[in-house]
């Protein structure tokens, strides 16, 4: 129990000391002599409570401006020893001397937490502690109250809490439960749409064995697009062929009459040689068949002169057809022997129909 309490700079005490006896005792006096603010200033050192000193602190501890200049403090003295709350400008600590010890302990007073050390000091609840204001203890409280209170002193409280904390847990699983369960239809709902991820893999391994089938086709593709501009290079190269054969058969028939042409030339050179010397002999008379027929011959070499010219430009076209031809006939040997070494190089079977390839 509480045997000595002093008050130091609290409201309208600059320095009470209070001594307590066992059992019940009274604070007696006229209103405005300082009960209440004592009971202040226990409750402030026990409690921690209220948190500010602006209606605690006295006008003895404040200066003109109203700035802390000294010490207020709650000093306790029971059984066990002495507890002193001070507070000023620049500390805000309990000071704790056990009767077992010699020195005493600093304990600092953070926020609103009282130290673990003072709650067991002191041993109060707020059963032990009634305020000014408060009402009758108990008899102002429900029969649910007063039924608490006691179930506390006989620790009956304990099942209250239990079955408090069981039935909050239960919300609290339900809660939980009716979350999971929604999430867990929600991912079923996925889970049916994206059934087709099982088969992608299959789809895959189908799609690369096309795409290296592909590649090969048109690879094979390439191959035979330039085996096909080959073969129309060939069926040129043939045609100019056909065209050549046409001109050997006309070169020959022009060199038959060319060797004709010379033979009829040397008839005519002969034959003008004569009609020079008919022309020249005073016996043109004697000879009038033979002048007409050597004139019947000049008009036949006049002829056959006049289509000499046309003859011997087809010659000359010609003979440069056949140079012409004798190239062409070099890269018609190369070009069948790349066709020979691309047709070494085919497949067996046709990439596109699947035939043999004859």
């Amino acid at each position: 129990m509480i045997k000595k309490a002093i008050v130091s700079n609290i409201q309208s005490h600059k320095n009470t000391e209070m001594f307590f006896t066992p059992g019940i005792n009274c604070i007696i006096g006229s209103s405005d002599n300082g009960k209440s603010a004592f009971l202040r200033a226990l409750f402030w050192g026990i409690k921690n409570r209220p948190i500010g000193i602006d209606n605690l602190a006295s006008h003895w501890a404040r200066n003109e401006k109203g700035k802390l200049i000294d010490d207020i403090s709650v000093e306790i003295h029971n059984d066990k020893g002495e507890l002193k709350r001070l507070r000023n400008s620049t500390t805000n600590a309990y000071t704790l001397r056990k009767k077992e010890s010699k020195e005493p302990r600093i304990l600092e007073a953070v926020k609103t937490d009282v130290p673990d050390e003072v709650e067991a000091f002191f041993n109060l609840s707020e059963t032990n502690i009634q305020h000014q204001q408060d009402a009758p203890f108990l008899l102002s409280a429900s029969s649910a109250d007063v039924a608490r209170f006691f179930n506390r002193i006989v620790r009956l409280d304990i099942i209250d809490r239990v079955l408090g904390n069981a039935e909050n847990m239960r919300r609290k699983n339900k809660q939980e439960l009716e979350a999971v369960t929604k999430q867990y239809t929600s991912l079923l709902e996925q889970d049916e749409k994206l059934n087709w991820i099982e088969d992608i893999n299959k789809y895959i391994e189908k799609l690369e064995s096309v795409e290296n089938r592909l590649s090969v086709y048109l690879k094979y593709k390439e191959d035979i697009e330039d085996g096909i501009h080959r073969i129309e290079e060939l069926k040129d190269v043939r045609a100019c062929a056909a065209r050549v054969h046409k001109a050997t058969d006309i070169i020959k028939n022009i060199e038959e009459l060319s060797v004709q042409i010379a033979a009829d030339k040397n008839k005519y050179n002969k034959m003008n040689a004569d009609i020079c010397d008919y022309k020249q002999s005073a016996t043109i008379t004697k000879k009038t068949k033979n002048c007409k027929k050597a004139m019947e011959l000049v008009l036949k070499i006049d002829t056959m002169e006049k289509g000499i010219d046309p003859l011997h430009r087809a010659y000359t076209k010609l003979n440069q057809s056949i140079v012409e031809y004798s190239y062409e006939t070099n890269e018609k040997k190369k070009a069948m022997q790349i066709v020979k070494d691309q047709k070494k190089e085919l497949p067996k079977e046709c990439p596109l129909c699947g035939n043999a390839i004859k």
